[in-house]
């Protein structure tokens, strides 16, 4: 049996916690997520508005740096090296894409797909 839990978030920020270490925030002492948080002025957990999550290792490893993505965007990772300002990293990984809009329930019935195709036949024979 599976239950399901709802979430504040609108940006899910996945960040490598094998290579994540400590270098960040203003005394260098904060790992990069808890930075992002700090800097997004968010919490953990499912009532915040932006999900930043330590994960596992994304198999990069770059040595001396964190690998950090958006979740919106997969294709598109990026390597922050310490002494970046959280505020870079989180500009680096762009701006949040906008939510997507809800699609209109499908026509179930003949009088709903009359009405739906109404305007285009109308438009046909102006």
């Amino acid at each position: 049996m599976t239950e399901e839990v709802t979430a504040d978030w609108t940006r899910v920020i996945l960040v490598c916690r094998d290579c994540a270490g400590r270098g960040w925030g203003p005394d260098g002492r904060m790992s990069l997520a808890k930075a992002l948080r700090r800097e997004l002025g968010v919490a953990k957990g499912p009532r915040a508005s932006v999900g930043v999550v330590d994960s596992a290792c994304l198999g990069v490893c770059p040595g001396q740096g964190v690998v950090a993505l958006d979740a919106a965007r997969p294709g598109r990772w990026l390597i922050a090296r310490p002494g970046m300002e959280a505020a870079a990293v989180l500009a680096a990984l762009g701006e949040p894409e906008p939510a997507a809009a809800v699609p209109a329930p499908a026509p179930t019935s003949l009088a709903d797909w009359r009405a739906l195709l109404r305007p285009a036949v109308d438009e046909g024979q102006a």
